[in-house]
């Protein structure tokens, strides 16, 4: 293994887990790999704090675990959100004609996340 490969392994471990959040919260590919790394921190800020109190250890099964209980727990959100109501045309942003929810929902995510580290620290 050289150098090069080790930042490629990092970068992938860094970006895609957040990513499939974004994806799961109705962002497209481009936006959600940007937030992707921000996102993955918000999901190991929500998930690291309740599993140790629960005594469960943090490794790959634990992450990728958790990875997939957030996702769903995002998809099923939007999903539900969708259903309850219809966003209103002056919700819509002029230059997409799309409504802002996938990007509350990351931020929503993001900021939940530096609260449960901050409330960790």
């Amino acid at each position: 293994m050289n150098f090069g490969f080790g930042v490629l392994a990092a970068a992938v471990l860094l970006i895609v887990p957040g990513a499939v959040v974004g994806r799961a919260g109705g962002l497209r590919w481009l936006p959600a790999l940007a937030v992707g790394p921000v996102l993955t921190y918000g999901v190991v800020g929500l998930t690291i704090v309740p599993l140790d109190a629960l005594g469960v250890r943090w490794n790959a099964v634990a992450a990728a675990g958790c990875l997939a209980v957030v996702a769903a727990l995002v998809a099923g959100g939007r999903v539900l959100l969708a259903r309850r109501s219809a966003p209103a045309e002056s919700a819509r942003t002029p230059a997409t004609g799309q409504a802002d929810g996938p990007a509350l929902t990351a931020a929503a995510g993001v900021v939940f996340g530096a609260v449960a580290i901050g409330y960790a620290a």
